[in-house]
C-alpha cells in the first residue's frame, strides 16, 4: 500500500487565530485521528517570509490510508457531535490528496551520493 496525505488548507473566521488554533488542536484534530485509517496529524502556519503569498493561512496534513474511505467517513461524521464544525473555521477552505512517489532523502544521503559514499 503506498503513502497517502490529505491536505487541509484553512483559515480563521474573522481573524480569530488564537480561538480557532485552540478548537483546531483541542477538538478538531482530536475528532479527525479517531477516525480509523488516519494514521496521524499535524499543522502548519504559513511563515511570514514564505516565498509566495497563500490565501490560507493554515495546513493541516494527515497520513491516510485509503482515500474514499477517509473521505466517505469525514463526510458521515462531519457536523454531528463526533466531528462538529465551528464558525471559527473559515467556510472557504480545500483540501488535496497525494500519493508519495520518492521516498524521503534526507541532507546526510544527499550528501553522501554527491560525494559517491551512497
Amino acid at each position: 500500500m503506498s503513502k497517502i496525505i490529505s491536505l487541509a488548507f484553512t483559515n480563521a473566521t474573522n481573524e480569530r487565530h488564537e480561538e480557532y488554533n485552540k478548537w483546531y488542536d483541542e477538538q478538531h484534530l482530536v475528532d479527525a485521528l479517531v477516525i480509523p485509517g488516519i494514521q496521524w496529524g499535524e499543522r502548519y502556519r504559513l511563515c511570514d517570509n514564505s516565498r509566495n503569498k497563500s490565501a490560507y493561512r493554515y495546513l493541516a496534513i494527515y497520513e491516510i490510508d485509503d482515500v474514499l474511505k477517509m473521505q466517505h467517513e469525514v463526510n458521515t461524521r462531519a457536523n454531528t457531535p463526533r466531528m462538529p464544525r465551528s464558525e471559527l473555521m473559515d467556510m472557504d477552505r480545500v483540501f488535496y490528496e497525494y500519493e508519495l512517489i520518492t521516498p524521503r532523502m534526507t541532507h546526510a544521503q544527499a550528501l553522501a551520493i554527491r560525494e559517491g559514499k551512497a
